[in-house]
């Protein structure tokens, strides 16, 4: 959209400036009108641009953050799903999960982080954050 609304942008402004051929010279204040349109197709061109590029450096950071965690120990990433990828193994480096051996663990689980979210949510709400 940029490459075809700058060429028109210094053809318009010559024709809703001084230099107005004796036959437009009734309808420079529709030129200067669509100079104004054309200037602003060119800042949303180069705002677009821009928001487009920032959205493809956040991606990529967060891609080769992703990439890392796996290989940090501490992470919760890392502490509770990192695989074996040179071996080609694909499970999960624990052995021992409450919600695997026990009936009510899954269910147990579930419950617990639907209390906490709800329980935070009222926090921010009086907070006012929210």
């Amino acid at each position: 959209m940029k490459h075809a609304v700058a060429p028109l942008l210094e053809s318009i402004s010559n024709l809703s400036g001084a230099r107005v051929p004796t036959l437009c010279t009734g309808i420079s204040v529709y030129f200067r009108d669509v100079y104004d349109h054309l200037q602003r197709l060119n800042q949303t061109a180069d705002s677009i641009r821009d928001t487009v590029a920032t959205a493809i450096s956040v991606n990529l950071r967060d891609y080769a953050a992703g990439e890392r965690d796996h290989e940090a120990p501490g992470s919760l990433c890392g502490a509770a799903g990192r695989t074996d990828h040179d071996r080609g193994d694909l499970r999960m480096n624990f052995e021992h999960m409450p919600e695997l051996k026990w009936r009510y663990g899954y269910a147990l689980s579930l419950l617990l982080m639907t209390g906490l979210d709800i329980y935070l949510f009222f926090r921010f709400k009086r907070a006012r954050w929210l």
